[in-house]
């Protein structure tokens, strides 16, 4: 079983890749730079509250999204928070936006995290500032983190209608 996140003063969640190549490893690395008790591991084992889950902007990565949520939502005391990294320039496809969608319902958050071009070409940009939109979408999941909603489960309730805390991906 995997351990406990450590008692920490910020926010914390533990980081889920839906699908390779998501940047749920970057992502992981820049909460921290931004705060956040970031962990990242393959599968959530019943020990954090929080879970982020990374996506990409694609049919395929928001598919994977979908079936990580329905396995997470058996469990009542996880919040799922859901990051969509822009797989590149250009709006989201159809069907991804379909299937996000359908997830909006049951996220405690959704946040979208712009494409960084030129992490395609270079091994490490840890020295570098943050690109000001994507430090903004870090801020927002941090946000989301320590602004719990009344109960883990509150926007998972069937029929109630209740949106995402915090949602900043178009329709």
């Amino acid at each position: 079983m995997a351990p406990a996140v450590p008692a920490h003063d910020g926010p914390a969640a533990l980081v889920v890749r839906c699908v390779g190549g998501s940047g749920a490893t970057t992502l992981t690395t820049a909460l921290v730079r931004v705060g956040v008790l970031a962990v990242e591991r393959e599968v959530h084992h019943g020990a954090a509250r929080d879970v982020v889950l990374v996506t990409r902007s694609t049919a395929a990565g928001l598919h994977r999204a979908v079936l990580r949520t329905q396995a997470l939502l058996r469990e009542p005391a996880v919040r799922v928070h859901l990051a969509v990294v822009a797989d590149g320039v250009g709006p989201m496809p159809l069907a991804a936006r379909a299937r996000l969608r359908s997830l909006r319902p049951h996220m405690a958050s959704v946040t979208t995290v712009p494409y960084v071009a030129r992490w395609r070409y270079v091994d490490e940009d840890t020295n570098r500032p943050l690109p000001a939109d994507y430090e903004r979408a870090l801020h927002r999941i941090a946000a989301a983190l320590d602004h719990p909603r009344d109960s883990p489960g509150a926007a998972r309730s069937s029929g109630s209608g209740a949106q995402p805390a915090r949602e900043d991906v178009p329709a």
